[in-house]
């Protein structure tokens, strides 16, 4: 009866570890995103911290043949701003990227671990940062952020675009991109669209969201 008794208990673990290993390794909080730079919010100079946290969901391999498989990071995370060791903010991002901030979705974010790109793509001489999501395989939507005085980040809206810009990039649609120039008060960047082809796409910004100024096909 014991050697049946733990037959069975080994079967059963034996089932519970395929059942994980095919749905990916769940993750206790882990850092998937590290960034420093001086985002200037109190003028001292010195470089704060920004960090993006798996805070409940996994990391695995999806095998699906479609344009968003491969290695990732799935579920709900928080960003948070630290400085000389202490936090300043911490938010949940899937809340900050969601269009419904009670009810956000889970995000997923490419492997390995990445830094953001920052740029003041608004002029306000206050430096800002953009995060995308899968979009389709022709690129990946991006939304903008900006800093507050005390640490806090709010998006920079895109006027009746609530995905933010669509951004065909040249490899493999990173998390953050450098695919989107700043020209002066002009935001720059292009897509791909199934009908027309590649289009060059120039915003500006109005006081209070991104509009569009211009859209044209590229190579003409």
């Amino acid at each position: 009866m014991a050697y049946l008794k733990a037959a069975s208990l080994t079967i059963i673990l034996l089932i519970l570890s395929v059942s994980l290993s095919c749905a990916g390794e769940f993750m206790a909080p882990i850092v998937i995103s590290k960034s420093q730079y001086d985002i200037d919010i109190d003028g001292d100079g010195k470089t704060e911290e920004i960090e993006i946290v798996l805070e409940n969901g996994r990391r695995y391999n999806d095998k699906e043949l479609w344009c968003g498989s491969g290695e990732k990071w799935e579920g709900y995370f928080l960003i948070r701003v630290k400085k000389d060791g202490f936090v300043l903010s911490v938010q949940s991002l899937n809340s900050l990227m969601s269009s419904s901030e009670n009810s956000p979705d889970p995000l997923f974010f490419r492997t390995p671990e990445f830094s953001l790109i920052f740029k003041d793509y608004n002029n306000d001489g206050q430096i800002d940062f953009n995060l995308g999501q899968y979009a389709g395989c022709n690129g990946n939507y991006y939304k903008l952020f900006t800093f507050k005085p005390d640490g806090t980040i709010v998006r920079l809206p895109v006027k009746d675009q609530e995905y933010g810009f669509s951004v065909s990039n040249p490899a493999d649609n990173p998390n953050s991109t450098d695919s989107i120039y700043t020209d002066g008060n002009l935001v720059r960047f292009s897509y791909y669209s199934q009908s027309q082809g590649s289009i060059s796409a120039t915003y500006t910004w109005n006081g209070k969201y991104f509009v569009l100024v211009e859209e044209k096909l590229n190579n003409r």
